[in-house]
């Protein structure tokens, strides 16, 4: 393993901050993913309110720091960013929930995945990063014969005509008993939660 030097300091990266430029407030951000200290998470979560154009690559850092500092503790923060307008946004979101989200934000997802299928608003995500992200991860973080489990079965298979050919494939292969046809809801099995990983799954939870 390459010695990359002591970790960057919080208040550091922070009071560079204001005098930098809009390239360089994205490396900062990037940064404080590997840095130490206090402050980080609560300025990361500031960065990730950014609005405005020029702001994208400044939210998917931010949200790639936090799940490299918080980890499953930016569970909700991530579910906010997975319900941004911006495409690129999503797919960061998606990333940090795939690698490192806990079942926390089960609700916020089910809302989420709901409104895509019962009021069929599927332009917003039609690009989304992984389009059974929302199934995979509502799947994962629930138990069978419970009242989630339940409630995720009934409404695959209400709207099973509602779903994307994508997201029908992913049900059919992944958990094909939730499928239209099968088996009462409440024994329908679920998918077992994978254990959390080390971050560099992917290049991007890589030290900088």
């Amino acid at each position: 393993m390459i010695d990359k030097g002591p970790r960057p300091k919080d208040r550091d990266l922070i009071q560079q901050l204001p005098t930098a430029s809009r390239f360089h407030r994205v490396m900062i951000a990037a940064g404080r993913g590997d840095a130490v200290g206090n402050e980080g998470p609560g300025v990361l979560r500031e960065l990730l309110k950014a609005t405005g154009p020029g702001n994208r690559d400044l939210r998917c850092a931010s949200i790639i720091a936090l799940a490299k500092r918080c980890g499953a503790d930016a569970t909700e923060d991530f579910a906010v960013a997975l319900g941004s307008r911006d495409a690129a946004v999503r797919d960061y979101a998606g990333l940090a929930f795939l690698r490192v989200a806990d079942g926390r934000a089960w609700e916020t997802i089910f809302g989420l995945l709901s409104e895509k299928v019962v009021r069929a608003r599927s332009k917003r995500w039609s690009e989304s990063y992984e389009p059974g992200m929302l199934l995979d991860y509502l799947t994962r973080n629930c138990t069978a014969s419970s009242e989630q489990a339940n409630r995720f079965v009934t409404l695959i298979r209400i709207n099973w005509p509602r779903l994307t050919e994508t997201e029908q494939q992913w049900v059919n292969e992944f958990l094909s008993a939730a499928a239209p046809g099968g088996p009462q809801p409440e024994v329908v099995p679920m998918r077992e939660p994978e254990p959390l990983s080390e971050p560099q799954w992917d290049p991007l939870f890589e030290r900088l």
